[in-house]
């Protein structure tokens, strides 16, 4: 339980707010400016075009593109991160999301030039699995945490043409040389393929 508090917290701040796919809402809560602090003291990563900082156990990555500062932040061998952006004139809030392996999670928020939300855009709202119900799952059927960042772990979700639903897809390994593709319904959790295959050596 300890290993995925930190996505837990991350999915509790995401879910918190639910949103229609382009509802424009008011809020009283504002977001902050960039930590300048953490920005300076962020040094060039080797061979990138980020720089990097790490407090404790988190890292943040920090990269300019077009006008803006995007920040990225996420938990040591942890898949979950979340991703702000920001005016790289007056450090303002643009826009905040999450993200896990490779796919949005929660609520996208973009921010007006005073903080304000003019935007959400609600991604979590087709699945009335979580991704926390599959975390459990693949920790109580398959003995796999997928929180963390193990060889051969993945997962996505998205629309199945053969199914014609929303699913979850986890690939697991199995051992060096095969591995798990299960497929998982986003509305009742039930498994609609669980196949084995070899690595491609």
């Amino acid at each position: 339980m300890m290993k995925i508090k930190f996505l837990a917290f991350f999915l509790l701040i995401t879910f918190a707010v639910s949103a229609q796919n382009t509802a424009h809402v008011k809020s009283v809560k504002k977001a902050h400016k960039l930590n300048l602090s953490d920005f300076k003291n962020s040094k060039k990563v080797r061979w990138e075009n980020y720089t990097q900082l790490i407090k404790n156990d988190t890292v943040f990555r920090f990269s300019k593109e077009d006008g803006k500062i995007r920040k990225e932040f996420f938990k040591r061998n942890e898949n979950a991160k979340k991703i702000e952006m920001y005016d790289d004139q007056t450090f303002s809030p643009l826009s905040e999301s999450s993200m896990f392996f490779n796919f949005p999670t929660g609520s996208y928020r973009k921010y007006d030039s005073k903080g304000n939300i003019i935007q959400e855009i609600n991604y979590d709202k087709d699945y009335r699995v979580s991704l926390m119900d599959i975390i459990s799952l693949a920790k109580a059927k398959f003995n796999i945490d997928i929180t963390q960042k193990i060889s051969g772990v993945g997962v996505t979700r998205g629309f199945d043409e053969h199914f014609k639903k929303n699913v979850y897809t986890l690939s697991l390994p199995v051992n060096e040389q095969s591995y798990r593709f299960v497929i998982i319904d986003a509305t009742s959790k039930k498994i609609l393929s669980d196949q084995r295959g070899n690595y491609i050596e």
